[in-house]
């Protein structure tokens, strides 16, 4: 727990630099190390180029080498790597480097992560399955940015075939990819419910996520992205007492309700951390 703050924390070492990573102790690298940008300022790398820009693909930020030789490294030892990709071609680029980490030096349960992972290909998605790669998901980005105002703002930046990609929860979910949810604060604001209730009502109605399975990915789901599904993420017992206490029932009320649905009562380790009815 931060000190001072009722916040439980996981860091990642936003660096390349393994073995400063190392000598700090710490077992995992990454986080924001960004293999792409974003598709607002064109930024995140295409395989095909922008709708609205015939002629731009997008930036890859490393060469294939350096990314491969970084990822390489961390993995022989040990490390669990976490990368930025939104980008079809900057998925291809780290998806590519963890393949052949892995084939060199095969690592069970290694849990490495690709960040936002917002247009996989069909391909990617069977590869990542089989990787075992963990992806870190925001679904509050759909209603925030890809559908916020219409559909069509982001049709003209990458087209209706690659607007059907968009964030295939469904799809990832039938491949038994391992996704999990966050915020990418502050670029949406820290709300699992916000996000929960993203996923569940997808503009894309074959891609929506069940309620539960929406759940789990801001609970048990973001444990095991951080090997620690057997000390939290879900209410059993021998696990940390994390909890919220919430205004309704999740699975009972209308979908488009849950962003209104308030936590009464937040635990951590058991105690009471936040209550709604002493914050008045």
């Amino acid at each position: 727990m931060a000190e001072g703050l009722a916040v439980k924390i996981v860091p990642y070492h936003q660096t390349m630099e393994v073995q400063e990573v190392l000598k700090e102790g710490f077992p995992r690298i990454g986080g924001c190390i960004c293999a792409d940008g974003a598709f607002e300022s064109h930024t995140a790398a295409l395989f095909e180029p922008y709708a609205d820009e015939p002629d731009h693909y997008g930036t890859l930020n490393y060469s294939q080498q350096e990314m491969s030789n970084f990822i390489l490294q961390a993995h022989r030892q040990g490390l669990q790597i976490a990368i930025h990709c939104e980008g079809d071609r900057a998925i291809e680029q780290v998806l590519f480097a963890y393949e052949n980490a892995l084939r060199q030096f095969p690592r069970y349960d290694h849990r490495h992560r690709i960040e936002h992972f917002e247009i996989p290909t069909e391909s990617q998605l069977e590869r990542v399955a089989k990787a075992g790669i963990v992806v870190g998901m925001q679904p509050a980005f759909l209603p925030t940015f890809f559908f916020r105002g219409g559909v069509e703002r982001y049709e003209s930046v990458l087209g209706k075939a690659r607007l059907k990609r968009i964030h295939p929860y469904r799809s990832m979910l039938s491949y038994g990819i391992h996704m999990s949810g966050g915020s990418d604060s502050p670029v949406t604001q820290i709300d699992p419910l916000l996000g929960i209730w993203a996923a569940v009502t997808h503009p894309h109605l074959d891609e929506r996520l069940p309620v539960l399975e929406a759940i789990k990915l801001f609970t048990i789901q973001g444990a095991r992205a951080a090997f620690e599904e057997k000390e939290k993420g879900s209410i059993e017992v021998g696990k940390a007492a994390d909890l919220v206490v919430l205004s309704e029932d999740l699975f009972a009320i209308e979908l488009d309700r849950i962003p209104s649905v308030l936590v009464e009562m937040t635990l951590i380790d058991g105690k009471v951390v936040f209550s709604k009815k002493e914050s008045h």
